[in-house]
């Protein structure tokens, strides 16, 4: 007897199966706090799917964005919708309301955490180097990884050895997303370890040359000490639906950003002065800057320049996928047949494997990000597969101002603020 998981899925009313599902991922929040920055962490969405949806295709979704079906699109993103107050009807608003009343318990939590740091009854650790955080106060994709890759070459070429310090969410094998890209960096010493403070031990034990230390998503990782605090700021959904997790998207409440020292838009397309005067009352001192991450073309599997093919198909297990595949049409004009939207830091395994080659016969090109691209590298893909080349394009003037804030904090001699 075959059963069809969808027309079983249809009999079970959405109210009821929304509401289970949240009260599964915020009993995972409270019993692993290691989890707690990242709500639509893999371990969250696959776990949270086999209790209370497990016949749901593991949150991958094949076909024509302009012609999403509703049943097929993954719980991440009609969670986002849910959150973001698009999705109507009795069940997403009831399980806003619900979220909503758990939402005070979380920003409590964070904030008592931040005040205990601030009042010094908890004690940040100096790294033994001076110490640059790049991180953000919201989950998911700001571009936190180019933006460090940017800085690290700067650095490189200004004669510092800096290292890069990770939490390594996916790792396996010493192997995380962001991790493989950053070792592709010649001479960059990498550490992965949710726990910095012991990285950055491992790291000056090996390497006691090193002269600088870069912490990839370290906003709220409060232990370790830093001298500079560069917090990103996506402008298209700066602020998280305003509501801190679960509700919302925001890992802490937004007067946290009075921490930062250095406020940087990212994917901005215009002045965003709006947006300017808001993280002005929030924090009236840091310099704020702007940035687009643009994309310069196309390389293939031997990192060399690609023509744009007549047709292909696009894929990304990335913080936000939808920013990518608009990019891929408007800066470059490659027409996407279809597009895969994956999980964050998803594993290709071979069913995966196996759904992209069904969506990409007779040697369809497959284009990537560059996080995405380096996993494949390590399976037997089988693909026409093409990275987009990605840099950071500030605004004028914005690169010299962040680069003159991270000189005078390379060069200090506190080694790591509170």
């Amino acid at each position: 007897m075959t059963i069809d998981g969808y027309a079983a899925v249809d009999r079970v009313p959405r109210f009821v199966r929304k509401p289970c599902f949240t009260i599964v991922r915020c009993a995972l929040i409270t019993k692993n706090t290691a989890w707690s920055t990242k709500p639509w962490h893999p371990k969250f969405v696959y776990l949270g799917t086999r209790i209370c949806m497990p016949w749901h295709p593991e949150f991958v979704y094949l076909g024509n964005r302009s012609h999403v079906s509703q049943s097929l699109m993954p719980d991440e993103q009609r969670m986002l919708a849910i959150l973001k107050g698009d999705a109507h009807g009795a069940g997403p608003s009831l399980l806003r309301c619900g979220l909503r009343a758990v939402e005070p318990l979380y920003a409590g939590v964070t904030g008592i955490r931040n005040k205990l740091f601030d009042a010094g009854l908890k004690r940040a650790r100096k790294l033994g180097r001076p110490t640059i955080s790049v991180g953000n106060i919201t989950t998911g994709g700001t571009g936190k990884t180019p933006i460090v890759q940017w800085l690290v070459e700067q650095l490189i070429a200004q004669g510092h050895r800096p290292a890069v310090l990770l939490r390594g969410y996916r790792a396996s094998e010493g192997h995380s997303d962001e991790a493989s890209l950053y070792r592709r960096i010649e001479g960059l010493e990498v550490e992965a370890d949710p726990d910095r403070i012991a990285a950055a031990r491992r790291v000056l034990a090996r390497a006691p040359q090193t002269s600088v230390f870069l912490l990839d998503d370290a906003f709220q990782h409060r232990r370790a000490a830093r001298d500079l605090d560069i917090v990103l700021i996506d402008a298209t959904n700066p602020f998280g639906f305003e509501h801190v997790l679960p509700r919302g998207l925001l890992r802490e409440p937004l007067r946290g950003l009075a921490r930062a020292d250095v406020l940087i838009i990212t994917r901005v397309h215009d002045r965003a002065d709006a947006l300017r005067q808001r993280l002005r009352a929030l924090n009236p001192i840091a310099p704020i800057l702007s940035c687009r991450h643009v994309i310069t073309g196309l390389r293939d599997e031997h990192d060399q320049p690609a023509p744009l093919p007549q047709r292909a198909i696009a894929i990304a297990g990335i913080g936000n996928p939808m920013a990518f595949f608009e990019q891929l049409e408007t800066e470059l004009g490659i027409p996407l047949t279809q597009t895969i939207a994956l999980p964050d830091h998803h594993a290709y395994d071979a069913a995966a494997l196996a759904r992209i080659r069904s969506a990409a016969p007779n040697g369809t090109a497959v284009i990537t990000t560059e996080k995405d691209w380096v996993k494949l590298a390590r399976t037997d893909h089988g693909l026409l597969l093409l990275r987009a080349a990605l840099k950071i394009d500030f605004a004028d003037g914005d690169a010299l101002a962040l680069l003159q804030a991270v000189a005078t904090d390379t060069t200090s001699d506190k080694m790591g603020k509170v």
